[in-house]
């Protein structure tokens, strides 16, 4: 334990050298030497409250900072985010020198202190907190202590910015980067001006609107009308609107239109505020919501522009698409972003006991960076079972250590109840009856909320917290885990077995974070700078370590390797084949209720890593037997049939099989045909994996030889007799690809007497099997 405690010593001086001189982190490592003390120096007493000290401050921390249940004592600490912070250190020293006897009676529970006798827990920890008390006066240090050094960025080699571009098209826009795009790219100021472009492209909505999903989890409302009886229970009476249509068919269409409207406002806010390079404070303070064109009658609201659905128009076109928001306001709501959204209340309920502290919970975690349920490690009384309290969450420590800072978040809730309906201050008994036990009502007891706000208290609360500089680290942490989806790293424990190498990945990971926290508050909140600062980070683009190699911690939470989720992988597949994996009677373009065999609940979703929203909100880190044998069969299925499929269109509308056709034989004597083959083939590598390629790489040297063999081998079966010349019907194209009308025996594509449309095939199935079709990586 103590051997733990005192490598925590000379990382936690390090850190604060290398994580809080500035927004340039790259210096700060050299500064990072400290290899011993002497006694009786400062050094001496920071060694010893490093070593002993900081581990067990923590506990103090959950009550003494400014929003703590003892933010009116003499001992504040000023930054609890952040232990290891010198101001902590500067604040105890400071402290213990004015009230040396104090601090030790407070500490072993001679002298009365709401925290409880907590240094009488065990005798290490009284011993730890006396023997600081007397090293402040007189610091003596017994052992030599070793070293953790920090991991500079120089250390760290980064892609080079044409593979820093492949990473980002993969990631945000589910394809590799063209070839054109790569070759535009050589130097950070040209990778900025692309990545600029890719933020233009819907696929980066649709990554956006995905990405904070994966949190707010409000997809769970997709099916059916479950967000249409939301908004009748809120107490919109047009909410199903459509259910006076007599044509059951289209009264279908027009409540699904609808239900997505609704259940996908707050996702389309946060990409509208991305769109429109707002501050990204926005998605918090919008004094707007959006609607499609269905969902607009369901509020009984005119946009504008007006996108209404009126009966009879084409749902074919694009002002019907239900994918067509716009933002409108609600007369009577005071709109604050997400956090007034219908979807948004409901995903996160409350109750009479709950009292809007989930709600509050939740918020503070996304956008203020504070986990309430950390708050609370801290030790517990034995005697607090016998005490009585009037009001046990804000008087009784263990209770208050939370309370007292999420409960003057949870009354700006308030007057949004339950099913998420607004009622202002006067009509809401909740306001008049709001429980003791909640205490005031704000964004901490420092700063509670004057009355005038009672009718717009989300609208205040949300002013509060994009001032904050916490919003700004929330918002890193986010993107982050887009990007990465890793979660960020937390400080750990001194007495982990892994302790210094989490604490090495913490510093580096720590360094960056916080300037680019600045970067963000001084971008003005801009998401697309942050987004692209993150890109060019080690974080997200690192390739390789000259130092730290023997770190597997910190060489797993730098650079990318990202599985690809089934829902991502279901965009990715269509994207670059024309249709989705599905059974291939029902892969017509266009077709809104068509299966998908990735998205399917009762099917691939779940097997394959997937969430509902509802009951499975996580995702594996890790790829298992079952996902490689799902996506074996994918190969398997996407290749028999895609071959047919491109050969059914001209060589100018096809996607895969781009200088080839069904009689070029790799056996061809004519070198054109040779070299169309291996150009095919060097198109596929770049095309499928992203892979930079030509004709002599060896990677299109193993695809041409499998190509050949299957070609040949196939032949000599067919005259074997023990293969047909016709493809199975799973494979061959008999309707049309896109409309599925009947081709009549004019165009099909069934005969392959060559045996090279099965050749392609097995070529297709060989490189949808490469793990580079289904991560994101840096080794690509």
């Amino acid at each position: 334990m103590i051997q733990y405690l005192k490598i925590a010593l000379m990382v936690s001086l390090i850190t604060f050298f290398f994580a809080c001189g500035g927004s340039d982190y790259e210096e700060e490592a050299a500064q990072s030497s400290l290899t011993g003390v002497a006694n009786g120096t400062e050094a001496c007493v920071q060694t010893y409250y490093n070593a002993s000290v900081i581990a067990e401050l923590k506990s103090c921390g959950s009550c003494h900072h400014t929003l703590g249940a003892a933010n009116s004592s003499n001992l504040i600490l000023p930054n609890t985010d952040n232990y290891s912070d010198l101001s902590n250190y500067q604040t105890l020293k400071s402290y213990v020198t004015a009230n040396p006897q104090t601090f030790i009676n407070k500490i072993d529970g001679t002298q009365t202190h709401g925290g409880s006798s907590y240094g009488t827990e065990t005798i290490t920890i009284m011993q730890n907190f006396a023997d600081f008390s007397r090293n402040v006066s007189s610091c003596v240090v017994t052992e030599a202590l070793p070293v953790v050094s920090p991991i500079p960025i120089s250390a760290v080699t980064k892609s080079s910015p044409s593979q820093i571009l492949n990473l980002a098209a993969k990631v945000m826009l589910g394809r590799p980067a063209t070839t054109t795009e790569l070759a535009s790219v050589s130097d950070e100021t040209s990778l900025d001006a692309a990545l600029d472009t890719y933020m233009t492209e819907d696929a980066f909505y649709e990554w956006i609107k995905f990405s904070f999903n994966d949190f707010l989890f409000t997809d769970k409302y997709l099916d059916d009308n479950d967000s249409v009886i939301l908004l009748n229970n809120a107490g919109y009476s047009t909410a199903a609107w459509y259910s006076s249509e007599s044509n059951m068919t289209m009264q279908d269409i027009l409540k699904s239109r609808t239900n997505y409207g609704i259940t996908k406002a707050p996702l389309e806010l946060i990409a509208n505020v991305v769109k429109n390079d707002s501050s990204f404070g926005e998605i918090l303070t919008a004094n707007y919501i959006m609607v499609n064109p269905f969902s607009a009658k369901s509020y009984g609201v005119t946009t504008s522009p007006d996108i209404n659905y009126v009966s009879g128009d084409d749902l074919d076109s694009n002002a019907s698409s239900r994918d067509n928001f716009v933002q409108t306001t609600i007369a009577g709501i005071p709109h604050a972003g997400i956090l007034t959204d219908t979807v948004f209340l409901n995903r996160i309920p409350t109750t009479r006991t709950n009292v809007n502290r989930e709600r509050a919970s939740k918020v503070m975690r996304w956008f203020l960076n504070t986990d309430i349920l950390e708050l609370a490690n801290r030790a517990i009384s034995s005697n607090d079972q016998a005490e009585t309290f009037v009001n046990p969450t804000l008087e009784n420590p263990n209770c208050a250590v939370c309370h007292k800072v999420m409960d003057p978040v949870t009354g700006t809730f308030k007057n949004w109840d339950d099913v998420g309906r607004f009622q202002n201050a006067s009509a809401n008994p909740l306001f008049s009856a709001w429980p003791a036990t909640s205490g005031p009502v704000g964004f901490s007891l420092n700063n509670l909320m004057n009355s005038s706000f009672d009718n717009n208290s989300l609208q205040w609360l949300a002013s509060q917290i994009v001032a904050d500089p916490r919003f700004a680290r929330s918002s890193v942490n986010l993107f982050y885990k887009a990007l990465t989806s890793r979660d960020p790293l937390k400080e750990p424990s001194p007495t982990d077995q892994e302790y210094a190498d989490k604490m090495q990945a913490f510093i580096f990971q720590d360094a960056i974070f916080r300037d680019l926290s600045s970067r963000f508050e001084n971008s003005g909140l801009k998401a697309k700078q942050l987004i692209k600062e993150l890109i060019k980070s080690p974080l997200f683009a690192a390739k390789t370590m000259t130092q730290g190699s023997n770190n597997e911690y910190f060489g797993k939470n730098i650079g990318l390797a990202q599985l690809i989720t089934p829902e991502q992988l279901d965009k990715k597949i269509t994207k670059l084949f024309g249709y989705s994996w599905t059974n291939r009677f029902d892969n017509l373009l266009g077709n809104e209720s068509g299966s998908h065999h990735l998205l399917e609940s009762n099917l691939y979703l779940p097997l394959y890593g997937g969430i509902d929203s509802d009951t499975i909100t996580s995702r594996p880190d890790t790829f298992n037997g079952v996902m490689a044998s799902i996506q074996s069969r994918m190969a398997i299925e996407m290749g028999c049939y895609s071959a047919s499929r491109e050969f059914y269109f001209t060589a100018a509308n096809r996607k895969l099989l781009l200088y080839v056709e069904p009689g070029d034989l790799s056996s061809s004597q004519n070198i054109t045909t040779i070299e169309n083959i291996k150009k095919t083939i060097v198109h596929l590598h770049r095309y499928l994996l992203g892979e930079n390629v030509t004709i002599d790489s060896p990677q299109v040297q193993k695809t041409f030889a499998l190509f050949n063999t299957v070609s040949r081998d196939g032949v000599a079966a067919i005259t074997a007799g023990d293969e047909s010349s016709n493809l199975s019907f799973l494979c061959d194209v008999t309707t049309h690809p896109d409309t599925g009308a009947d081709l009549s025996g004019v165009g099909i594509v069934r005969s392959d007497v060559n045996y090279t449309i099965r050749a392609w095939s097995a070529v297709l199935t060989y490189l949808l099997s490469d793990y580079k079709f289904i991560y994101n990586s840096n080794t690509q």
